[in-house]
């Protein structure tokens, strides 16, 4: 049930209503998008993988974490940005909506709407790599 709670204060946290009402079906066609992930070594420069992005005409990005560098570089782009919250921080979030809402303040609506984050993505394969992740974060 927490896990429920943090997910709506989630979604109004970013104004979920005001999100669906500026994408409707009828605008979205195919698109190319790309993951990022920062955590690794010899990554260019913020900008300049946003700058390799809007030359490549790439539309949509996932970031694997709320990296502030890339979110400020992806700001006044137009490219839509799914945000993920990580797998370290996926059970504080499930555990008490106070941390989602921190989460949220932090790397999400410090961001809105310059970027444009329209989405937020929970952990990667966490039932499997977190372990006793599953009775904190699943409803029986």
């Amino acid at each position: 049930m927490v896990f429920v709670v943090a997910l709506v204060e989630l979604l109004l946290k970013i104004e979920f209503l005001a999100w669906l009402e500026r994408i409707s079906l009828e605008q979205k066609s195919a698109f190319v998008g790309i993951n990022i992930g920062t955590d690794v070594s010899n990554l260019p420069s913020a900008v300049d993988i946003v700058g390799i992005l809007k030359a490549q005409q790439i539309t949509h990005v996932r970031l694997f974490d709320a990296d502030a560098h890339m979110l400020n570089a992806l700001s006044n782009t137009g490219i839509e940005v799914m945000v993920s919250v990580t797998n370290e921080e996926v059970l504080g979030i499930g555990e008490l909506p106070s941390t989602a809402a921190a989460w949220v303040n932090k790397n999400v609506a410090a961001y809105v709407p310059s970027t444009n984050i329209t989405a937020i993505a929970v952990g990667s394969e966490v039932l499997t790599s977190i372990p006793h992740a599953a009775p904190i974060l699943v409803l029986p």
